[in-house]
């Protein structure tokens, strides 16, 4: 017997989902390679924080780039980006290898960053600005529910696999299989250019893109903003994602540390909440479709957020092991539901001609607290000490919480 038919849309998402997958696993071997080559290469931990710094950059012109994601053919940015992170990661060990150790290596590394960091963010907001018309915007919960779970996957399985594969044949060559997964969409995005799913961004009243100008660059940015402003839905994300970001960067910035030297717990230990960490995110990323029909959108960010709130807070109040671990497994499952539901509302609110300038500038709003939050957690810590401080991450994180509950966000439904 045939099965039901499968519409046009989910056609393109099984086309694009596992390319995706595939692309996110890549990003899991960069975060573990790099650091690792660059302290190879340095035995420095300033140099580290330059690395960090360097890949911190390309978050300041996001809503340029989400101008120019509702100004030129999407699809044109997603080639263009995949292709040139390829290139990049090709490059780069062959030049690691002819420079050596030393000073010159340290500069193409940040450089590295920086550039890949750019283009991976072009990506991300061409691809947001792009998913209601592939797959649908009736499908978005489902579909990011879909990519949540496989994000999911990907940092459950990819340390421990990009951490076999840097003892096996060491940090640059990861690079190179890091280039061949952004093949995966690279693949994807040019079957469905082929088939004539990605349409041009609309600029204009005739549908037609209009010139590209500084002026008319801040003019279009600014009509982003005026729309996540007056969006009464938008406008409730930013704040509580702002003041969110805000606390989880005070907890991330201490986690590690509390973990190592204020319990004493062995890598193997941390390694093992971390597995933990990974798998609450995963048993809830695939429900995330479900729980919003269930729960309604609005409700169920709000109530990730509680969770998290209430995660960090025990993770600091309770260092045995099992709150460590009831701790843990609170503030990282709500990560994939609560995200894949974001999105989703931001998008479904937006229309078409604005959706990479709001995709873009929502990320910038919310990240924009980023380095601000772990210079002033580190400060805060030295005062008062990383346990306390994990006691205030979640407390910031519950404020935004509250925020959110009286807020129009509780009645989407």
């Amino acid at each position: 017997m045939l099965g039901a038919p499968v519409s046009r849309e989910a056609a393109h998402g099984r086309v694009l989902i596992p390319a995706l997958a595939i692309s996110r696993l890549g990003n899991e071997f960069y975060y573990l390679a790099t650091p690792l080559l660059v302290y190879d290469l340095s035995q420095s931990s300033t140099a580290m924080g330059i690395q960090y710094a360097a890949e911190y950059l390309p978050l300041t012109v996001l809503p340029l780039i989400g101008v120019v994601a509702d100004r030129i053919s999407r699809m044109k940015l997603l080639l263009t980006s995949d292709i040139v992170r390829i290139i990049m990661l090709l490059v780069t060990p062959l030049l690691l290898k002819q420079l050596g150790a030393g000073p010159g290596s340290l500069i193409l590394m940040s450089l590295l960053g920086l550039l890949l960091t750019f283009w991976s963010q072009v990506f991300e907001v061409g691809l947001e600005a792009s998913l209601p018309g592939v797959v649908g915007r009736e499908n978005l919960g489902k579909v990011y529910s879909q990519l949540s779970a496989f994000g999911s996957g990907a940092r459950l399985i990819g340390p421990a696999l990009a951490g076999w594969l840097v003892s096996l044949i060491g940090p640059p060559n990861v690079l190179l299989l890091n280039a061949l997964t952004y093949g995966a969409t690279l693949v994807a995005v040019a079957h469905l250019w082929r088939a004539g799913v990605f349409r041009h961004p609309v600029s204009d009243a005739s549908g037609t893109s209009t010139g590209f100008s500084l002026r008319q660059a801040a003019a279009d940015a600014k009509e982003a903003l005026e729309f996540i402003f007056v969006h009464p839905v938008l406008r409730s994300l930013s704040l509580v994602y702002f003041i969110l970001m805000v606390g989880v960067q005070f907890g991330m910035t201490l986690l590690i540390f509390y973990y190592r030297d204020v319990i004493g717990l062995a890598a193997e230990s941390v390694g093992l909440l971390m597995t933990v960490s990974g798998s609450a995110q995963l048993a809830l990323a695939s429900l995330g479709s479900w729980l919003q029909k269930v729960v309604g959108k609005g409700r169920l960010v709000i109530a990730g957020i509680a969770c998290a709130g209430l995660g960090w807070i025990i993770t600091g109040l309770i260092p045995a092991w099992w709150g460590l671990v009831v701790g843990c497994v609170l503030l990282s499952a709500p990560q994939a539901p609560v995200s894949a539901t974001v999105n989703t509302m931001q998008q479904q609110a937006t229309r078409e001609e604005l959706l990479g300038r709001v995709s873009a500038t929502t990320r910038w709003l919310a990240w924009a607290s980023l380095p601000i939050a772990a210079l002033t957690a580190g400060a805060i810590a030295e005062a008062v000490g990383a346990q306390a401080m994990l006691i205030i991450s979640g407390g910031v994180i519950l404020v935004a919480a509250l925020i959110g509950s009286l807020s129009p966000l509780l009645r989407v439904p």
